[in-house]
């Protein structure tokens, strides 16, 4: 979890580190990695400190997984000083193509240059937080990367509009808000949770980006969070006494179309369902969504009628 409203405030340093890495030397690509290694130099810079600055791009990572080095706030050459120390990795992932997605997605103003925690930022992360980053991303197709790209800059910009509303608003990672059922076993993998939090009550919004083109995993996202409300233990993980609201964003609309028909085939539904095209999520149109099933819009937090082109 990491709060994202209100913004930190950074303080300047002259360097970007901490006095006792001045002394040491990055990693490099010769030295073994034992995990004995990693934990040993993860609690060394735990204990000796980081600069405010890494310690929040770190924090965005261990929630968002891979963010674009804008989103992380932080200079490429400061970028590539901790990434030689193995806090933070570039990912290795053609710019041209990343580009191509953008374009694809709509997004005008990305930074095709990619970051997730390196070897010992995965470390650190979960030494500070307790909860297994997500990581493997090296690994991952484009359009996987994208995906959680896509999902972060939703709940990003969710923050950024809304976040003066409230008092906090804090991101919550799918690893942290996973559901069981009674037996321990995985039922529901909710993309992101947002928390926005006024006056001590909570307003608790789940995220579920698709990037696909089909209906499949819209019918299936519904049979998962239906059979979640009834079984799943999101009383004690979320925090919440209602089940949140499902923001459900999507780049093609026949995803948009698999909600709908999912949910009317049902002979009652319990969950609450938002629908809303990435493109417009993207351009800034965050107030008004549509409530499934159907093609009413609604004010996200006021839940009132309003009139919107989108």
């Amino acid at each position: 979890m990491i709060t994202l409203y209100p913004k930190p405030e950074f303080f300047a340093s002259k360097h970007g580190r901490p006095a006792n890495l001045a002394k040491r030397s990055p990693l490099k690509s010769d030295v073994p990695l034992t995990p004995q290694y990693i934990k040993a130099e993860a609690r060394r810079l735990l204990a000796g400190g980081l600069p405010a600055r890494v310690w929040y791009a770190l924090d965005l990572l261990s929630v968002g997984g891979v963010l674009s080095a804008a989103r992380l706030g932080m200079q490429a050459r400061m970028l590539r000083h901790w990434s030689a120390y193995g806090v933070f990795e570039r990912l290795q992932i053609s710019p041209q193509e990343v580009a191509a997605f953008y374009r694809k997605f709509s997004l005008k103003d990305g930074d095709p240059a990619l970051y997730v925690l390196g070897p010992l930022g995965l470390e650190i992360a979960a030494q500070r937080h307790e909860v297994l980053p997500p990581s493997g991303y090296q690994g991952y197709t484009t359009m996987r990367v994208m995906h959680d790209l896509m999902t972060n800059e939703v709940a990003l910009r969710l923050a950024e509009r809304f976040g003066s509303l409230f008092e906090t608003v804090e991101w919550h990672g799918k690893y942290e808000i996973t559901l069981a059922d009674r037996a321990g076993n995985v039922m529901l993998e909710p993309d992101a949770l947002l928390r926005f939090r006024k006056d001590g009550k909570d307003q608790v919004l789940l995220i579920e980006y698709h990037n696909e083109d089909k209906q499949t995993r819209a019918f299936e996202k519904v049979e998962k969070y239906e059979r979640a409300h009834e079984n799943g233990n999101w009383r004690s993980r979320w925090e919440v006494e209602t089940f949140p609201p499902i923001l459900a964003v999507f780049f093609d609309a026949l995803v948009g179309s698999g909600y709908q028909n999912a949910i009317a085939s049902r002979q009652q539904i319990h969950c609450l369902f938002y629908a809303k095209q990435l493109e417009y999520a993207l351009e800034g149109k965050l107030e008004t969504w549509y409530r499934l099933p159907g093609k009413a819009r609604v004010n996200l937090f006021g839940q009132e009628e309003a009139k919107t082109d989108d």
